[in-house]
């Protein structure tokens, strides 16, 4: 029988085997084997935050214009311009747009000069002339009204949005009562109003109808004299508040503003019989003689929201306060406060809803997330009703997308609540790409699929929208692992009418990269080959022609179909060396000449030239040095080294690779590898690869191997019976990494530690007695792991000569694990499992003998052949021995 102290041996050296065993599995391979920079770009579409946020502050901004916050909106427009990499077509609408923001102001020449500017007129011809000609009205109303009205006449009104028809509505009526047609301008004004698709747009309209009236007309003394005698001999006359009216405007035109304010304040003293509505007219004129821009007139507005009953006049008011708001703190805290005054008050403000939905956007502004939400939630609970309720829903969508981090599924949610309020197929069509983006980014690839595929549906023609939504379709299907469904939608789209023959290309990128992560590398190849010889070839750039080729060289490698591929990657490294195509930049040629020296270099030690490969990363080491392509060749030529069990040639490589100056992202790598070679080179290297673990952590803390190079460190302390060193490294991991998946490895190599530092000490083995069962019940312990930690918790008490419990852990090992198991579960155990699933049978048979049980010892060790398990001739021996023996002394 084995002495105990022998099996101890036995058991720490099996400790440091299956940990060694462990870690070379599971770590990560050679970075010369994972997939290289011209693989890993050119994804088909950049579904980002940023870019979410980006279209969500486009439609804030709108949001915000259609509210009334003309000022909000012109700022976020101006940030959604600094933006990088926006299209043309997109930059004019929202030039477009930010005009609009101005004109709504009263900045008409600022918003001429914005549509004057070239990025403006790429898009939407008949819009852009639409607000070029009102904005040049307004900057100058001297223009010839005959050359302003053949301008005009050149816009389509059925091209139009919606929402820019009354607009136009307006413009004609100007340029109608420019050209003196009263009674045209009349009725096109009231066409304006009708047009109007919201309540805001239309106080916008009436607001604007009003500036026009102080504006608009010639004004004189003997006018201004003759309008005062008129009012003076209708005094205390109702049907003296047209002429009230018009007596301000004409003194405001000469310039007389305080008199014409006196006037005002005389008419709203309360003497005369005005009722609310004239009332309110005479504050809105006042407010605008004032300049609603001033504090004198913005405390005029409030005056009118305070104590007006009138929805129309209040709508415009409350337009003309909010369209001021700067963005100063004062002036935004003096609105915020004036809402909320109105909101606190016990009878309810005729335009409660809309005051809340102001108070939320102001909220929604500055970043006060909570308080935007409270408002929106107030408005969905108590208003349902609202017009523009929808608006409400994208605000929350937006709130949700400003949280740290942002709350994508949220926002999804209420996106498709946005949606079922929206008849516009533009919109929903933009929302459903939307939503798409939100489950993407949410990592729900299948979710997004599907509104991509009902954004796709909504389109009709081709253009660059449906391409946009193809490539997101594409790469949310390779993404959910959908990879024959993918490949299906690119197949069965006709790219000689519909999308651009490179998108295809583009989205072929794409699957064969996924084909490639899942190691298809054969479908892969096939597809490549496929689009190399197809027709289409020609109307793609060279660029994407040469990154392919390069794809289908490196396929062909991981095929090992080595056949005429060194003259490929010859062919296409002179290609593109020599190649004066315009859409190459200079750093995408030198990364394809860089990548494909490598790519040869690899291919000759893999096909036998091992000599030339070697010259051939050498010399791309000399002229191209600290390229990431000559850092990975030193990672190349180590595999090559390593995989001929030339262990000291490939730790010199990686060696030098963890030497070279910064910057090198491939030093902790290497770093790494080296230390793991030092098991193949044996006890000599061990404590140089200590030291070099030591670097790596000190010198790369923020690498993801850390984890792996302390666990290793470890293991390479108790080969060198360091143990107390070992269990400083493992305290270190469980107290740096709480929450790592693989925290377990840590706990369990601990314990290996405490195991064999406590020798007989009763007091520390009862403690690795409980630290062991406590890892063996840990929940989602890979199998081989818990039997490893199921038994050494059973030898843990059998050391401290708990023999009983000793014997009760190996019997539930053995029944759970072995016993109750299917013979395909068996099968699934890896060669750890079965190990220590071996060492629980014989520790058992062993503890059955020591308590003269000898039959039920027999039939233990039976167990090790029954299911083939290692350690058989032990086994057979251990029962060959009990063979006479039986359980009569008991």
């Amino acid at each position: 029988m084995l002495s105990f102290q022998n099996r101890i041996d036995l058991c720490l050296r099996a400790v440091r085997f299956c940990t060694v065993l462990f870690l070379v599995v599971n770590a990560p391979l050679l970075i010369a084997d994972e997939a290289p920079p011209l693989l890993e770009g050119g994804e088909a579409v950049s579904v980002s935050a940023g870019s979410v946020v980006w279209e969500w502050r486009r439609m804030a901004a709108d949001a915000a214009l259609g509210a009334g916050f003309s000022s909000q909106a012109e700022r976020l427009y101006l940030q959604i311009l600094e933006a990088e990499d926006v299209s043309k077509e997109r930059k004019a609408a929202i030039h477009v747009n930010l005009a609009i923001s101005l004109i709504q102001q009263g900045r008409y020449r600022a918003a001429q000069e914005r549509l004057a500017s070239e990025d403006a007129a790429v898009h939407d011809r008949g819009r852009h002339l639409l607000f070029q000609t009102l904005a040049l009205y307004g900057a100058n109303r001297e223009s010839d009204a005959a050359v302003l009205k053949a301008s005009f006449e050149r816009i389509d009104l059925d091209t139009l949005q919606r929402s820019d028809r009354s607009w136009y509505f307006l413009l004609q009526g100007l340029l109608e009562d420019a050209m003196g047609s009263t009674e045209g301008a009349r009725n096109a004004f009231n066409r304006a109003r009708e047009s109007a698709q919201t309540d805001t747009q239309l106080a916008t309209i009436e607001s604007l109808l009003l500036r026009e009236s102080i504006l608009d007309g010639t004004a004189d003394e003997a006018t201004a004299a003759d309008l005062e005698q008129r009012l003076a001999a209708m005094r205390g006359d109702r049907a003296s508040f047209p002429f009230a009216k018009q007596y301000a405007i004409t003194l405001h035109q000469l310039d007389r503003t305080a008199e014409a304010v006196a006037v005002l304040d005389r008419q709203l003293s309360g003497a005369l019989a005005y009722g609310s509505r004239e009332r309110e007219q005479l504050l809105l004129l006042k407010s605008l003689i004032l300049g609603v821009e001033t504090s004198s007139g913005r405390a005029t507005l409030r005056e009118l929201i305070r104590s007006g009953t009138n929805r129309e006049s209040l709508t415009v008011a409350l337009q003309l306060l909010t369209m001021q708001d700067s963005g100063q703190e004062a002036e935004t805290g003096e609105l915020r406060g004036f809402l909320s005054e109105l909101i606190s008050r016990t009878e309810p403000h005729p335009l409660l809803g809309e005051i809340y939905y102001l108070r939320a956007q102001l909220a929604l502004a500055r970043g006060d997330i909570s308080s935007a939400e409270a408002d929106a939630g107030v408005l969905l609970q108590e208003f349902p009703g609202l017009v523009g309720i929808a608006n409400v829903y994208r605000l929350l969508a937006f709130a949700a997308l400003q949280r740290n981090p942002p709350q994508f599924r949220t926002a999804a949610d209420f996106l498709i609540q946005l949606r079922e309020n929206t008849s516009d197929n533009h919109e929903r069509r933009q929302l459903n790409i939307l939503i798409g983006d939100c489950y993407f980014l949410n990592g729900d690839f299948r979710n997004a699929a599907d509104f991509y595929a009902s954004a796709r549906q909504d389109i009709f023609e081709q253009n660059a929208e449906e391409a946009r939504i193809f490539l997101r379709l594409i790469t949310a299907k390779i993404r959910s692992g959908d990879i024959d469904e993918a490949s299906r939608l690119i197949d069965e789209v006709d790219f000689r009418t519909s999308t651009e023959p490179e998108n295809r290309w583009v989205a072929e990128w794409n699957l064969v990269r996924e084909l490639s992560a899942q190691n298809r590398f054969e479908d892969a190849h096939a597809r490549v080959r496929g689009l190399l010889v197809s027709s289409e070839r020609r109307e793609v750039s060279e660029r994407l022609i040469f990154r392919l080729r390069w794809l289908e060289a490196w396929l062909a490698l991981q095929t090992a179909d080595f056949a005429r591929l060194n003259d490929r990657i010859t062919d296409l490294f002179e290609e593109v060396v020599s190649s004066v195509d315009l859409s190459l930049s200079d750093e995408e040629r030198s990364l394809l000449i860089v990548e494909t020296m490598l790519l040869h270099g690899e291919v000759l030690l893999r096909s036998g030239q091992g000599d030339l490969g070697l010259r051939r990363l050498s010399r791309l080491r000399e002229d191209f040095s600290g390229t990431p392509a000559a850092l990975r060749s030193y990672l190349v030529e180590a595999n090559f080294h390593s995989s001929r069990g030339e262990f000291t040639l490939a730790q010199e490589r990686l060696n030098e690779l963890s030497e070279l100056s910064a910057p090198n992202p491939f030093a902790a790598q290497a770093l790494f590898e080296s230390a793991l070679l030092a098991k193949q080179i044996g006890p000599d290297a061990f404590r140089g690869a200590v030291q070099q673990l030591n670097a790596l952590v000190e010198n790369h803390p923020n690498t993801h191997l850390v984890f792996p190079a302390r666990l290793l460190q470890g293991d390479l302390l108790r080969s060198l019976n360091d143990f107390g060193g070992a269990r400083s490294v493992y305290e270190n991991i469980i107290s740096r990494f709480p929450e790592h998946p693989q925290r377990y490895l840590a706990e369990l190599g601990r314990a290996d530690c405490m195991l064999a530092l406590a020798r007989a000490d009763g007091g520390q083995l009862e403690n690795v007695i409980g630290d062991l069962e406590r890892i063996f019940e840990l929940p989602g312990l890979p199998i081989d792991l818990q039997i490893e930690a199921g038994y050494k918790w059973g030898f843990a008490a059998e050391r401290r000569e708990f023999l009983s419990q000793a014997e009760e852990i190996q019997m539930l090992i053995v029944a759970r694990f072995l016993l109750d198991r299917s013979n395909s579960e068996l099968a699934a155990l890896g060669p750890n499992g079965r190990y220590w699933i071996a060492r629980s049978v014989l520790d058992l048979g062993m503890l059955l003998e020591q308590r003269g049980r000898y039959t039920e010892a027999r039939r233990a060790y039976q167990h090790i052949a029954q299911f083939g398990l290692p350690g058989q001739r032990l086994a057979q021996s251990r029962k060959d021995a009990l063979l006479f023996s039986d359980d009569s002394s008991l």
